[in-house]
This record gives C-alpha cells, structure tokens and sequence, in this order.
C-alpha cells in the first residue's frame, strides 16, 4: 500500500550558504567564447584537402598532432613497418575465427555479468560477423 506521508522540508544553512555563494560566483563570471584550434580558412583548406583521395589525413600522437600525407607516403610508411620483422610477423594462415571464438566468448561473458545490455552485445557480435564476413569467413562463424 502506497503511503501519503510526505516527510516536512528541513531548511540547512550551510548548504544554503553554500548555494548562494555558488550563484554569486556565478552571476560574476565573465564567459569567453572559445575559438577552435584551426582558423576559418584552415578548416575551409582541410575540408578541401579531405575530398581529394590522393591526400591521407589523420591524427597522431594520440589526438595532439595531425599528419598529412600523400597516398605513396601512406603506402610507403605501411611497407617500412610490414618489412621489419620486430614490427610485423607474417602468419601462415588468418586468425579471424580463432579471434572471433575468443571476442564472442568475451562479449557473452559481459552480457552475463551484466556489463553490457543486449543492444551493445547485439552490435558487438555483429562486428565480429563483419569482420568475418569481410575476410570470406562468414560463413564459418555462423
């Protein structure tokens, strides 16, 4: 049975000092509007340098920096990483299922425990399908 008993409002003071302290600050503020990083004219250059399909544009440094380069410097710097073998280890065969058994079991463990719902388990499992699916695999994982 659902009660009627609302419980009498208690006033603190301290709290309320402490709110209109707050909304004083606040009224004083002054609020500057902040400009983003590029200029008008950089960003208008970025958007242009964008659509051109031979130019490669991406950010490094974790965010800090963006490196711009042409399709044969992108290829170039792909070739020094894959020819060094303290970098890269070619496999004897792919290993998309075996990642995909182990990503699906992870994502069904997370689901269990509760720390994903069943739309975020539903769009993670379809990653793994569409990774599968690119790579010919697809119908193995099914």
């Amino acid at each position: 049975m659902k009660s009627n008993l609302e419980p009498p409002i208690t006033q603190s003071l301290a709290l309320e000092s402490y709110l209109n302290k707050i909304k004083l600050e606040l009224l004083e503020a002054t609020f500057v509007k902040i400009k983003g990083n590029p200029t008008k004219g950089e960003r208008k250059v970025l958007k242009v340098l964008k659509t051109n399909k031979k130019i490669n544009i991406k950010k490094a440094d974790k965010d800090t920096a963006t490196v711009i380069m042409n399709e044969e410097g992108k290829i170039k710097k792909g070739r020094i990483q894959v020819d060094n073998a303290d970098h890269y280890k070619p496999i004897d065969q792919p290993m998309v299922l075996e990642t995909a058994a182990i990503v699906a079991k992870v994502i069904k463990e997370m689901y269990k425990n509760y720390s994903i719902d069943e739309k975020n388990k539903r769009m993670a499992s379809s990653n793994i399908k569409l990774a599968a699916y690119t790579r010919g695999l697809y119908s193995e994982i099914l």
